[in-house]
């Protein structure tokens, strides 16, 4: 065998052995923290956007709040499937309402993607270092809590 065909084979195997083991490699899931794009309008006191908290471990929990206007909804808890690449689980926004959200980790950020009713809304949320939306929600929880008198009743999950 001439040194090129040895070469061109030796090259051919390596390339092979890493295609394979890249094949072979399970795909990671979502990194455990908080992201969100929540945005704050001084002006009006108004918050928009979306926040997350994925939590690792064998419960496999989501935490998730829609932020528009004066606050954000109430925090929903979900469990999570690991799909590929994908964290994928069911938000429900009301008894008839289920949304799908797939969560793809894209650097310390991760995409999403909303499937509601057939349509998909794509977007991006920022890893972050604390809450904001969530912490929101929190308060709004506390509040109505306070304004029922049921202000003794703490939150499970604090």
């Amino acid at each position: 065998m001439s040194r090129f065909t040895s070469a061109l084979a030796g090259f051919m195997f390596t390339s092979f052995a890493l295609t394979a083991a890249q094949a072979a490699k399970p795909e990671r899931g979502v990194e455990p923290g908080i992201y969100g794009n929540v945005r704050y309008y001084e002006e009006s006191g108004d918050v928009s956007g979306m926040e997350i908290a994925v939590h690792a471990g064998e419960a496999r929990l989501v935490e998730t709040t829609i932020c528009d206007g004066a606050g954000c909804d109430p925090i929903i808890w979900s469990r999570y499937e690991q799909r590929g690449g994908w964290v994928e689980y069911e938000y429900r926004e009301s008894p008839d309402t289920i949304i799908i959200y797939r969560i793809k980790q894209d650097g310390r950020n991760v995409r999403v993607e909303e499937i509601r009713e057939g349509f998909v809304t794509r977007r991006k949320l920022t890893r972050l270092k604390q809450r904001m939306g969530l912490s929101i929600a929190d308060d709004n929880k506390a509040k109505r809590l306070e304004t029922e008198g049921l202000a003794s009743i703490k939150s499970e999950r604090r």
